[in-house]
């Protein structure tokens, strides 16, 4: 006899009575109908007749699923045989239409696939490998390194991310992911992998990583994924359009990703031990370089349950573009974009270099009302920042990453005026390793004159630096307190805290910001040359300037103003 397939239901709300008998007789075999019947009263409710339940037995016993010996009944286990055939065929199946691996060379496999969900798979199995194969690696070579334009893993499955941090720190391996995106979403998700404390997945969103594809380096392979442009110009605007924390929508950021269909993903893993490492020595050194600019000087007080709250994230500082966005508004606010205004007109100049531009201010104001200027700055990470402000201001200027020794080299082009405002002079050396150089008082001295070599004749230099009533006080540290404002929709207050070593000749700047209703701190410290308005004013002179005048700008109310002639 030929089993019927049948293929039971169980769950309680929506299964039927033959379901339910073979649930009862899958538990406990060789019974009675009476007692059949009674087991369905008792455990399912149900006020079936006797006389039904009898009927519904022996269609299952026609049927093959349930077998008959001396009026008692159990499951057939043919039929079991059957139904596990069946099962296999379907996985066998489902097995066949998965993406197969193409062999490209000795050390590299491909597979070409067409969804997010067939990426996953694979992404996640080679995950799964890692941590079933851990214990044959060194203790010292357990290392996951990633690079990606953006995370998302967090997003599309947090329980999921959080049991593989688990799992990390059982298994006494590291991961360090390297982050092109630095949008609001970035930062949440950034959050989410640096809430645990001694947690072993360091994330550093703003860095310098692939724009077109990802990475996943483990200690014996790095798989790459590659995305088409429309995937992602999809993905960057996806995040880049959530501008407030409390924007952010998970599900609806999970739901617009997966609509994109028919998107060919090109997954390459390259098992070449000499490519593995080259890829995982880049990131270690970004890391490494990065811990320098940030880590080291950056103080965050700020407890797990707030990350995990989500009430504050939207203020964590990741490098120093957010923390001058930051600064910006304590400040200056547009009443200097019309004195610097105001000032330049009467100069009656025409072409600006502001070789300070940091992540844009007061450049792209300037841009907008219709002045000629270019910009440079000797931060990359402030550059990227400003690339995108002038992205979301939809506006082009010329804009290079230079140091200040390198202008001349680097300028072909000659200016009517040259910016070095926001005090940053003072920070030649120390703005990305915050460490005064024995050669910071040379540095300056240069950069003082290439800044007079870029200058058309007549032209000026606007430099700012600190105000005097910082010098010569009785008592140090100085507190400036700023006052609250609202920033990304959260209350933020800011207090300076101003040192000056004169023996030493450092100048010492700490920026406390308190955040919120529950009073949390983040301080961040930089450190950086000591240098009087006479010395400056030497200084320029000596470098060719035939005049210098300290100016009064409105709207300048933090720093003192000079302007050097050639």
């Amino acid at each position: 006899m030929t089993n019927e397939l049948f293929v039971p239901d169980f769950k309680l709300d929506s299964s039927s009575t033959k379901d339910k008998i073979i649930s009862i007789l899958s538990n406990e075999s060789q019974l009675k109908t009476k007692k059949i019947h009674f087991l369905l009263k008792k455990q399912y409710g149900l006020g079936v007749t006797y006389q039904a339940v009898h009927k519904l037995i022996k269609q299952l016993v026609k049927q093959g699923v349930l077998k008959e010996e001396n009026h008692s009944y159990s499951i057939n286990e043919e039929w079991i045989k059957e139904l596990r055939v069946f099962i296999d065929k379907l996985l066998v199946k489902e097995r066949d239409e998965s993406p197969k691996p193409v062999q490209i060379s000795k050390t590299t496999i491909q597979y070409d696939v067409k969804t997010i969900h067939e990426m996953e798979k694979i992404y996640l199995q080679e995950r799964e490998n890692f941590f079933k194969e851990v214990k044959r690696f060194d203790e010292k070579d357990r290392i996951i390194c990633v690079h990606a334009p953006h995370l998302y893993f967090s997003l599309m499955s947090p329980s999921t991310e959080y049991n593989h941090m688990e799992r990390l720190v059982k298994t006494k391996t590291t991961q360090y992911a390297l982050v092109r995106g630095d949008t609001l979403v970035d930062k949440w998700i950034q959050t989410f992998y640096h809430a645990k404390k001694e947690q072993p997945f360091k994330v550093k969103i703003g860095a310098t990583c692939s724009s077109i594809n990802e990475r996943c380096i483990y200690p014996d392979k790095m798989i790459e994924l590659f995305y088409t442009d429309k995937f992602w110009n999809f993905y960057n605007n996806l995040y880049e359009e959530v501008q407030n924390y409390q924007d952010i929508n998970i599900t609806k950021i999970m739901e617009k990703l997966y609509k994109l269909k028919d998107e060919p993903i090109k997954i390459m893993i390259h098992k070449d031990p000499e490519i593995v490492s080259l890829a995982r020595d880049e990131t270690l050194t970004q890391f490494k370089e990065l811990d320098m600019q940030d880590k080291k000087y950056y103080k965050i007080n700020i407890s797990p349950e707030t990350f995990l709250n989500r009430k504050l994230i939207s203020f964590i500082f990741n490098n120093d573009a957010d923390l001058w966005d930051m600064c910006i508004p304590f400040l200056w606010d547009y009443s200097y974009i019309v004195g610097l205004n105001e000032f330049l007109k009467s100069k009656n100049i025409k072409t600006i270099l502001d070789a300070a531009c940091g992540t844009g201010f007061p450049s792209i104001e300037l841009k907008k009302i219709g002045w000629d200027i270019t910009c440079s700055d000797g931060s990359e990470i402030m550059l990227r920042r400003f690339a995108k402000n002038l992205e979301k201001e939809n506006l082009t200027l010329p804009y290079h990453h230079v140091n200040w020794l390198d202008l001349d080299k680097k300028l072909d082009k000659k200016f009517d005026v040259v910016f070095i405002r926001g005090n940053s002079l003072i920070y030649v050396d120390s703005w990305d390793n915050n460490n005064i150089s024995k050669n910071t008082l040379e540095h300056i001295k240069k950069t003082l004159k290439n800044i007079y070599q870029l200058l058309n004749s007549g032209g000026f230099f606007y430099v700012d630096i600190t105000h005097e009533k910082e010098f010569d006080r009785d008592k140090y540290p100085i507190i400036e307190d700023f006052g609250d404002k609202i920033f990304n929709g959260m209350t933020l207050k800011s207090v300076w805290e101003l040192t000056h070593d004169y023996k030493k000749k450092i100048r010492t700047w700490k920026s406390i910001f308190i955040l919120g209703k529950d009073n949390e701190k983040v301080e961040v410290s930089h450190y950086s040359y000591l240098l009087r308005h006479k010395e400056l004013i030497k200084l320029l002179k000596e470098a060719g300037f035939k005049k210098v005048e300290k100016t009064n700008i409105k709207g300048e109310n933090n720093y003192a103003v000079f302007v050097a002639y050639k």
